[in-house]
């Protein structure tokens, strides 16, 4: 492999590490506001094994479908962390 292919490949390899950087980083922020509403939404109910589920998704839809939830569900169950 010449020092061109090789640049080429480490950039590349460069870009993706940035990017899954990125994807860790919106994950943990997601989950963040996640944790947060649903403090706010269900004060004491919410559970440090509740807080445990959440803080072990690892998929952005997931979390998603969990923050957009928690205005309309009635519990934990409802989003499936309890």
């Amino acid at each position: 492999m010449g020092l061109a292919e090789r640049v080429m490949e480490w950039t590349r390899e460069w870009k993706e590490e940035g990017r899954q950087e990125e994807r860790e980083k919106g994950l943990e922020n997601l989950r963040d506001v996640v944790l947060s509403l649903l403090e706010q939404r269900f004060g004491p109910a919410f559970s440090t094994d509740a807080r445990r589920r959440v803080l072990a998704i690892q998929n952005l839809d997931e979390l998603n479908k969990i923050a957009k939830g928690v205005l309309r569900t009635q519990s934990l169950r409802e989003l499936g962390i309890e």
